[in-house]
């Protein structure tokens, strides 16, 4: 305690000192990401696999992130909205002309794009955090752990050629 003290005045200086740190760091992937989403030449379809394939890398590489969030998204406040803004609306606006452009060619099965961000994400932030439990489960279950999240996601998210998006009224 003395040293965070001594070094950063407080536990919420720290806290704030981590956020800023996460946020220079996601700043350097949001061009690659608004690049992939914009990428022309490429279905919106393709685009859309292409980002989830690259949101479970990132992921993967940082579960700390998926921990952070789900940790302080259940307690409103201060923290909580410095963590929306530092790292979510970035990251959400960089995607969200992908997302808005799936949901009006019908390539989705969900009709908002923020609710197909929080079902990209919370999917991803599930296979990330639960996938030691997922694998005990699967054991004792006899049941096949859901290995390849982005199988999983493209699955529950894109919709056949037969099946119209579900509107939420």
């Amino acid at each position: 305690m003395a040293l965070i003290g001594q070094t950063f005045g407080s536990k919420a200086k720290l806290w704030d000192a981590v956020i800023d740190n996460l946020a220079a760091e996601q700043q350097n992937l949001l061009p690659a990401i608004a690049s992939l989403c914009a990428a022309n030449g490429y279905a919106v379809e393709e685009r859309l696999k292409n980002l989830i394939v690259r949101f479970v890398q990132i992921s993967e590489d940082r579960p700390y992130l998926h921990q952070l969030l789900m940790r302080e998204s259940m307690d409103p406040g201060p923290r909580l909205d410095k963590l929306v803004q530092c790292l979510i609306v970035p990251f959400y606006m960089a995607v969200r002309p992908l997302l808005q452009e799936a949901v009006r060619s019908n390539v989705v099965r969900v009709a908002e794009p923020l609710a197909l961000f929080f079902l990209i994400v919370n999917t991803v932030a599930t296979h990330v955090t639960n996938h030691n439990l997922m694998n005990t489960l699967a054991k004792s279950t006899g049941d096949r752990s859901p290995n390849n999240v982005i199988a999983v996601l493209t699955s529950m998210l894109l919709s056949p050629a037969n099946d119209a998006p579900r509107k939420i009224e």
